[in-house]
């Protein structure tokens, strides 16, 4: 396992973003170890879906959302933004997948290796690499745009 940011939910488990695997673990506080999402080491890509039909290219941060009780993840190298609920089940939450700098919708956004995020008062801050920018969603209006340049 190659860790990434890790997050807690509400629940008091860990979530670890295992870059190395592909894959979203989640740790109980017995300090069993599940795979919530991701297909694994050799089989990275591009997939949203339940479980290990999901599939992730370098997950390097997740953060947990209390507001909505979700997880998302920052998938740098599919140049997008996740989201997982507790169940495993995952979405594409913004980002085309093209690597660019494009503020706008969620689904018209574009990020290029988006590596960290934070959530506070109702936005997302993303540190978006290879722009080196810092982006923000407004996670209620669903908007993407440039915070810092």
């Amino acid at each position: 396992m190659v860790p990434g940011k890790t997050t807690q939910d509400s629940y008091g488990y860990l979530y670890v973003a295992d870059i190395g695997n592909n894959a979203i673990r989640k740790i109980d506080s017995a300090g069993n170890v599940m795979t919530c999402a991701g297909a694994g080491p050799l089989d990275q890509g591009f997939v949203n879906g339940q479980g290990s039909q999901a599939k992730f290219y370098r997950p390097t941060s997740i953060v947990f959302n209390a507001a909505d009780n979700m997880m998302y993840i920052a998938d740098s190298h599919n140049n997008v933004i996740r989201k997982m609920d507790s169940s495993g089940n995952v979405t594409t939450y913004a980002g085309t997948g093209t690597p660019g700098l494009v503020n706008g919708s969620l689904s018209e956004a574009q990020f290029d290796k988006p590596v960290d995020l934070v959530i506070h008062n109702g936005f997302m801050y993303i540190s978006d690499s290879m722009n080196n920018v810092i982006r923000r969603i407004d996670m209620v209006n669903g908007t993407v745009t440039t915070y810092i340049s």
